[in-house]
């Protein structure tokens, strides 16, 4: 939803549910008794309420939806008066619950609200779409730990579910994959590389001139607030293995020059000539082609186009400068 453009008809029906039901993102939160049948023990119930009252302390949450809210329906039909809004006193409760889950009126209402053996309570609420990051420091920083504070105070267990959570926990993955991927293929390219040249220095050549642009993207977007999400995470893999594959041509060329050249410099302006040429074109090509990215209304493909076509011209810069440069200084301090 973050994608969207801010006068898309998709965001002004977020916009719309969020003044409305307040929020669009669902968040259930389970009160497990622990005991078949615990929903019939008033405990239980008070300790749900508090679970309840706290998330409806927050504005990001909507009102929340439980049993809780049938029970004090009932106790204030009970004694028909508005102040009576508030959970059944100790006389009153079994009366009230009682005629709640045997009713013919409120069966579908029950089964959604707990389950067949009456040991969970289950609190259902929305929340506003304020973004990940603010969501996940919201969820996980403020409301899990107090919930299972309170949970401990009721003798119950809590599980927090829902869209909310589900969305959070698949963001930490893409994220955590990110990281595995990219530890991988460095690996990966490292070992194939040192067996190609045979050579551990050049391992560390081939890698530098390909990690700098993915340090100088990861920058911008953090001096931009440009967030790690589905659409902009898949940036670094692919800005690898494009600039990766620039290196091991020029590497290839030059090992091939050097055989015939005498002098060093010489095999590398050759290179320069010969595989620059095709590394430039082939950069500004695939930069002018990821740029009609930023021509879409969809901000995360926006942001795709916009970084990618940035790394991939520093990573041309880096390949085209520093790699010579780093192969020159290899000669200070190994054959190769």
């Amino acid at each position: 939803i973050d994608d969207f453009p801010k006068n898309s008809k998709v965001m002004q029906s977020v916009q719309f549910f969020e003044e409305v039901f307040g929020g669009v993102v669902p968040l259930e939160v389970v009160v497990d008794t622990g005991k078949k049948k615990g929903l019939r023990k008033l405990k239980y119930i008070q300790a749900a309420e508090r679970i309840e009252t706290y998330l409806d302390s927050f504005p990001q949450i909507s009102k929340p939806i439980s049993i809780i809210n049938l029970l004090k329906a009932s106790n204030q039909a009970f004694y028909q008066s508005p102040d009576q809004y508030t959970l059944p006193k100790y006389r009153v409760f079994p009366i009230l619950l009682r005629n709640i889950l045997n009713s013919a009126a409120t069966a579908t209402t029950v089964a959604f609200l707990t389950d067949e053996n009456y040991s969970k309570i289950r609190i259902s609420t929305l929340m506003k779409d304020i973004g990940s990051i603010q969501m996940d420091s919201l969820l996980n920083q403020k409301i899990i730990p107090r919930l299972e504070h309170l949970a401990e105070e009721g003798q119950v267990k809590i599980s927090v579910t829902g869209a909310t959570s589900l969305y959070i926990k698949g963001n930490h993955f893409l994220i955590k994959n990110l990281t595995q991927s990219l530890f991988l293929a460095l690996v990966i390219i490292a070992i194939l590389t040192g067996l190609l040249f045979k050579n551990i220095r050049v391992v560390m050549v081939v890698l530098l001139p390909n990690m700098f642009p993915l340090l100088f993207t990861a920058g911008i977007m953090g001096w931009l607030g440009v967030d790690l999400k589905p659409s902009t995470i898949l940036i670094f893999s692919i800005a690898f293995g494009i600039s990766i594959d620039d290196t091991i041509h020029f590497l290839a060329k030059f090992y091939q020059e050097k055989k015939i050249q005498k002098d060093l410099y010489a095999a590398i302006r050759v290179s320069l000539e010969e595989v620059g040429k095709s590394m430039i074109y082939t950069s500004i090509i695939l930069f002018f082609g990821f740029l009609t990215f930023v021509c879409s209304s969809f901000l995360g493909t926006i942001a795709l186009g916009a970084l990618m076509a940035t790394t991939l011209i520093i990573a041309m810069i880096t390949n085209l400068t520093l790699l010579p440069s780093l192969l020159l200084e290899m000669r200070k301090t190994a054959r190769y």
